[in-house]
């Protein structure tokens, strides 16, 4: 996190310091300082200091830029016009609801109308939540798709014929892709602070997509071809499905521990269980009833997968958090990520520093920011209110505004702008059309009619499965009804206050 703000640097180091961030001498630069240096020392400086001060719109706009060089993703948090610049330069724009902001709401991505930017929190958290389901669900999908595909083909050149039949390979898409993914998408993670930092664009999806492919199709391979020296064909076809469908069920549960997913997991382990042990349904499949050691080898063949999976993926996350040493920013990067797996921190992500370390403040900081504030309370002389019941203060003979009335002042402009805000949330909930005969009729949106269209053309011209279209559709449904519940709760909420 880095602060940057126009104010003087002892006001800056006092501000970090009430935030929790920790703060040295050798953190804070000056405006006239960043004027001076290089690009090459102006990339540099971004990685080390935490604290900009004296910063003009245009030095912010060239922190924010520099920040997006070095490779970071920025997100600029701001709530003046000063701000809009940079808001309007990062990768994120953030605006904070507050009198005079205008410019900053106008240029931002999203916007905070509570005004609190501790609110930023929640989001971030929501978002991580969100991207993790997706991920879940998407490696799922293309994942245990890729494992069959691979098994198929392997089995194929092995024994000349595919290994699985037609109905065999329904059932699998029924049992491993259809309900494990839906559960996997509206799971909750066990501790979401926990969650890693990675966006869409970063390859831990990709990974987890390979990893589980080849551990599939490993397992499915493996008890296919113990069963195949210790029986017939379909019974070693049979044991082969066992370690497909297990294997990937047993994937799942390392995904999400939620009572949902294993809910699902052990419904469809009992499916499969079941129509493989009534003699006329599994010669319907395509398949024969096993015994206790076609058992031990399907089973045991997708335990071993899913503890290889759970190595494979600590081997991948330990080599992601080594530092690249050609890289100056690596280390910084690293221990984002490292810090990011445990808790979220409000403060900046650098190594603690002690008490002597810190910057030494002057002793009448305090009362100074507190003569000041009372100036900037006076500074309304000359400006005459009518509030009822409280009579006009007088300073010097000169009308003056108490600290009362600029309160009073205040809420009533927070009142005006939260209804205002509480309009656009309830006309951004809703699209309605007008029918002839029908009259006003709520629909989805443009863009999600447009959306679903999309995935049903897909579907259709077969580049990508049904059940795959039905799932990601029903989390896009899942997700925007979260979304309208809690626009309507905070609806609420601004109304009652």
């Amino acid at each position: 996190m880095r602060l940057i703000t126009g104010d003087h640097p002892i006001t800056a180091a006092a501000i970090a310091q009430e935030l929790g961030m920790p703060v040295t001498s050798d953190q804070i630069i000056s405006g006239a300082r960043w004027d001076a240096l290089s690009r090459k020392d102006q990339e540099k400086a971004v990685g080390e200091r935490t604290i900009f001060a004296r910063m003009t719109p245009e030095n912010k706009v060239q922190i924010v830029q520099t920040l997006e060089r070095s490779g970071r993703v920025c997100a600029m948090v701001g709530d003046g016009s000063n701000d809009a610049a940079a808001i309007r330069a990062a990768t994120v724009g953030i605006g904070v609801v507050s009198h005079g902001s205008d410019p900053a709401r106008v240029a931002a991505d999203m916007v905070l109308i509570d005004g609190r930017i501790e609110s930023l929190l929640p989001a971030i958290l929501e978002g991580r939540q969100l991207w993790q389901r997706v991920q879940a669900a998407v490696s799922v999908l293309l994942g245990g798709n890729a494992g069959e595909v691979a098994f198929a083909i392997i089995g194929s050149a092995i024994s000349g014929t595919s290994p699985l039949n037609t109905r065999q390979l329904l059932l699998v898409n029924m049992l491993t892709d259809a309900l494990p993914a839906a559960a996997l998408s509206v799971s909750k993670p066990r501790d979401p602070t926990s969650l890693d930092a990675r966006g869409p664009d970063q390859r831990a999806l990709w990974q987890a997509v390979g990893v589980r492919g080849a551990t599939t199709a490993a397992a499915a391979t493996a008890a296919w071809t113990m069963a195949r020296f210790t029986g017939l064909p379909r019974r070693a076809s049979t044991v082969g499905l066992v370690a497909l469908v297990a294997a990937q069920l047993g994937q799942t549960l390392l995904d999400s521990h939620d009572w949902l997913v294993v809910l699902t997991a052990l419904g469809s382990l009992a499916a499969m269980g079941t129509l493989i042990s009534i003699p006329l349904v599994s010669q319907l499949l395509g398949c024969t009833p096993l015994g206790p050691v076609g058992w031990a080898q399907g089973l045991g063949s997708a335990a071993a997968a899913t503890a290889a999976m759970a190595v494979l993926n600590r081997i991948l996350d330990s080599t992601d958090a080594e530092p690249d040493p050609s890289d100056p920013s690596a280390p910084e990067r690293s221990t984002r990520r490292h810090r990011a797996r445990g808790r979220l921190p409000l403060h900046d992500l650098h190594e603690p520093h002690t008490p002597q370390q810190r910057i030494k403040l002057p002793q009448r900081h305090a009362q100074h920011r507190g003569n000041r504030r009372n100036q900037r309370i006076g500074q309304g002389v000359g400006r005459r209110h009518t509030l009822d019941g409280d009579p006009t203060t007088l300073l010097g003979g000169k009308p003056f505004v108490t600290e009362r009335q600029m309160m009073v002042e205040k809420k009533a402009r927070r009142g005006t702008s939260q209804r205002e805000a509480v309009k656009k949330i309830r006309e951004g909930e809703t699209f309605v059309v007008n029918l002839p005969l029908v009259g006003q009729l709520e629909v989805p949106r443009p863009e999600q009619l447009a959306y679903y269209g999309g995935l049903a053309a897909l579907a259709a011209l077969e580049l990508i499965d049904w059940p795959v279209a039905l799932v990601i559709a029903t989390g896009h449904v899942l997700a925007s009804n979260h979304h309208n519940r809690l626009l309507e709760e905070l609806g609420e909420a601004m109304e009652e206050a």
